[in-house]
């Protein structure tokens, strides 16, 4: 019975070349991608706590609209300042449909748990802006506080990565009105001190003041 000669066979499968050729090609591949693909989950969860904090901006002049004032269900009078968790009033009176949650942040900042909207008094003018007070300067010029009256309104969002804290920043006060990564940012609607021991930081939103 006649053979066909040796260089007329089809070899089987890969040689060893080629499957080293694949896979750096596949590597190079991820090399390329997967730093995009993490950028464009990290850009969703600030697009979507910059347009929750655009709606609770809303929602909170649609309450202030309707009762004259920031207060309970109803419209009656805080017994006292400040008041964590009010979504839960604006929830209660068909103003919002959930209550406030974002995507960023560990969601837990001085023993009170989860991203909140909170009611206090306004700091005094003279006040210079901080991340731990409720003093904002929105223009850039001044580092007074420009939002006082009898209450303010804010959302806090605890363990936040600092990048992501810029990023909330840039869109919601441009970056104008931004600092440097990693340092601290007190002018505008959204503020923030130095990352902390486990490398996050707490931000505030201003919402309203009256």
């Amino acid at each position: 019975m006649k053979t066909q000669p040796s260089s007329h066979r089809k070899s089987a499968g890969f040689t060893l070349v080629e499957m080293i050729g694949v896979l750096a090609v596949i590597a190079i591949l991820a090399s390329m991608l997967v730093p995009r693909v993490f950028q464009a989950i990290s850009d969703s969860k600030v697009n979507n706590a910059a347009t929750s904090l655009n709606s609770l901006k809303a929602a909170v002049n649609e309450y202030y609209g309707k009762y004259g004032r920031f207060g309970q269900t109803n419209g009656v009078v805080f017994a006292s300042l400040p008041v964590n968790n009010w979504e839960l009033t604006l929830l209660a009176e068909g103003i919002i449909e959930k209550p406030f949650a974002v995507r960023i942040g560990d969601g837990v900042v001085g023993g009170v748990s989860g991203s909140r909207i909170t009611v206090v008094a306004p700091a005094a003018l003279a006040t210079t802006a901080a991340a731990t007070n409720s003093a904002y300067c929105f223009d850039g010029t001044a580092t007074v506080n420009q939002a006082t009256g009898s209450m303010l309104v804010e959302a806090v969002i605890p363990g936040v990565d600092p990048k992501d804290a810029k990023d909330l920043n840039d869109r919601l006060d441009g970056t104008a009105l931004g600092a440097v990564l990693l340092l601290a940012d007190t002018i505008g609607r959204v503020k923030y001190g130095v990352p902390n021991a486990a490398g996050t930081v707490d931000v505030h939103v201003y919402l309203a003041h009256k």
